[in-house]
């Protein structure tokens, strides 16, 4: 099994996996810190939209999926502001507006079905040296993140209006998280697709947050959590030829439900 690390298409799967299984979970902390789940699904929209496009126009999807997210970000951040709202209600405007962009860019350029299903399911191992170049640096660029702002970003979990009496610029920090947000999320759709995202991004927080006291436990479990099931789920994908993100699921849920059934087994 290991020869196969010898073909370049799989050895840049597993440094993709490496990258965003060790990194990513800290964008879903952020998610559930900051109760981001409507703009989750957004994100997954717009990374449909950018797919679709570069997929009509011949560009890179990754990349247009990236450039699509964050600019979204920033209209759906100062829409906000200068509406005086909250994000509700424009993430569902966007999320509509994602999905009939999408389909009329599908049918209007002839996207072929197979190549859109593949923003459903990911595309691993058809990734080319760019995407492995994006997804390092939007996982370093993660880490940085955190570690340069954990103190603040202790506080504004904590409580946003304590943040701004201390003198942290909130709507900012708010603004940066989306933005590093989106990149990981158009990352990992990329990877693992609409339907298993979770997997890599939520699923490692939830089962840290079981064991874990604080937030800095939080961040260093999931990304130990969400690295050890991507490498799990690589090498059983490749044994058993099943889908990687189906490899990743199966260890993550089995590891959710031990824990469960462990913290219960002690209380009684």
């Amino acid at each position: 099994m290991l020869e196969l690390l010898s073909y370049p298409p799989i050895y840049r799967g597993l440094m993709l996996l490496v990258f965003s299984g060790f990194t990513f979970p800290l964008a879903g902390v952020f998610v559930l810190r900051m109760n981001l789940l409507p703009i989750r699904y957004l994100l997954m929209h717009g990374v449909l939209l950018g797919g679709a496009l570069g997929l009509a126009l011949r560009w890179n999807p990754s990349l247009v999926s990236v450039a699509v997210n964050v600019f979204m970000i920033i209209i759906l951040n100062q829409s906000s502001r200068k509406l005086k709202t909250g994000y509700g209600h424009l993430t569902m405007f966007f999320m509509v507006f994602s999905v009939a962009a999408a389909s009329i860019i599908t049918s209007v350029f002839h996207v072929p079905a197979k190549d859109t299903l593949t923003l459903l399911w990911g595309s691993l191992y058809a990734s080319s040296p760019l995407t492995v170049a994006i997804t390092g640096a939007v996982s370093a660029s993660l880490v940085l993140f955190s570690v340069l702002n954990f103190r603040k970003l202790t506080v504004i979990f904590h409580d946003k209006q304590v943040a701004s009496s201390m003198g942290i610029r909130v709507s900012r920090f708010e603004l940066a998280i989306m933005l590093i947000t989106s990149l990981a999320v158009a990352s990992a759709m990329n990877l693992m697709g609409a339907l298993l995202l979770d997997v890599q991004l939520i699923l490692p927080v939830v089962i840290a947050g079981l064991i874990a006291s604080g937030l800095k436990q939080t961040m260093v479990y999931s990304c130990l959590f969400g690295g050890a099931f991507s490498l799990i789920g690589f090498f059983t994908a490749l044994l058993f030829d099943i889908p990687v993100s189906a490899g990743i699921a199966i260890p993550a849920a089995a590891v959710f439900i031990i824990i469960i059934f462990f913290k219960r087994g002690k209380k009684t």
